[in-house]
C-alpha cells in the first residue's frame, strides 16, 4: 500500500485489481532535513500529508490498512511519518 501511495509501481497485482475508487485528496508532497549525529550531516525526508476519500473499499485491502494504523507502518516512523486515520 505504501508503493501506492508514494507513486512507486505497485508490485502486489491483488491491490490494483480491486483499487478503491477516489472521491477526493487533498495531497502535498513534502521534504524536511533531519540531522544525524552518526554521519555528522543532514539527510533529506520526504513524504506525503493531506487527506485521500476512497470508496468501494474491499475488506482485504481494510484489514490492512487497519493493521497499519495500529503499527504506524511507513518510512521513518520514529520521526513521526508513516501515521495516518481512518474514519
Amino acid at each position: 500500500m505504501l508503493e501506492c501511495f508514494e507513486g512507486r509501481e505497485c508490485t502486489e497485482k491483488k491491490f490494483l485489481e480491486n483499487f478503491p475508487i477516489i472521491l477526493k485528496q487533498n495531497i502535498r508532497v513534502f521534504d524536511a532535513q533531519k540531522y544525524s549525529s552518526r554521519t555528522k550531516q543532514y539527510m533529506p525526508l520526504k513524504g506525503i500529508s493531506g487527506e485521500i476519500v476512497l470508496d468501494h473499499i474491499e475488506e482485504e485491502m481494510l484489514e490492512y490498512l487497519l493493521a497499519g494504523v495500529i503499527t504506524h507502518i511507513g518510512k521513518n516512523t520514529r520521526l513521526g511519518f508513516g501515521k495516518y486515520k481512518i474514519k
